[in-house]
């Protein structure tokens, strides 16, 4: 269904799953979500707020001072490896609130606007970020380490990156963020 997104967002101590679905009834995102909310005996939000309510819910970065994330775009489904590895970095991450964010992808993302876009990601099935999160100055090597070791593992499984996000080390960030259109 083109109105359903979703966000997964998880740090040391919580995964949470946000759903969004424009338009919807609360029994279309439940059918929408039934395999989803077969699992376990999840908690649940629901919310009819305006988009910057939901927003607010959804993107819930936390207040701290220092902050390190990479991007990437991702157009395959992650094999058992990279669940493996996102699992290990976030069992061993620098500080609580460090974490790993997936944004799914489709829907109406997928039409190029009237006359083409610059942005060449519009078949990724989901977008990530590994981020470090921390307050502690003392920190800044072990965290900011983390973080880069985590991009540059997971880049195996990656087919591009967020040009608002940036990518320092990325030695070919034309091509991670433009694609094709890089020219």
């Amino acid at each position: 269904d083109e109105r359903l997104t979703s966000a997964l967002e998880m740090d040391s101590g919580a995964v949470e799953l946000s759903a969004v679905m424009h338009g919807a009834s609360r029994q279309e995102l439940d059918d929408a979500l039934a395999s989803l909310l077969a699992i376990g005996d999840p908690e649940l939000t629901y919310m009819n707020e305006p988009w910057p309510v939901i927003y607010a819910n959804v993107d819930r970065a936390p207040d701290l001072p220092f902050w390190k994330f990479y991007s990437h775009f991702v157009k395959t489904e992650f094999p058992h490896e990279a669940i493996e590895l996102i699992c290990e970095y976030m069992a061993n991450t620098p500080s609580p609130a460090s974490n790993f964010f997936l944004s799914s992808f489709g829907g109406a993302v997928r039409h190029a606007p009237a006359g083409g876009s610059a942005f060449p990601h519009r078949d990724a099935l989901f977008y990530c970020e590994p981020g470090a999160a921390w307050e502690d100055p003392a920190l800044h090597p072990k965290a900011l380490r983390w973080a880069g070791d985590f991009w540059r593992d997971l880049r195996r499984y990656s087919h591009g990156a967020y040009v608002n996000v940036p990518n320092a080390p990325a030695t070919d960030w034309e091509q991670q963020y433009y694609g094709v259109n890089a020219e």
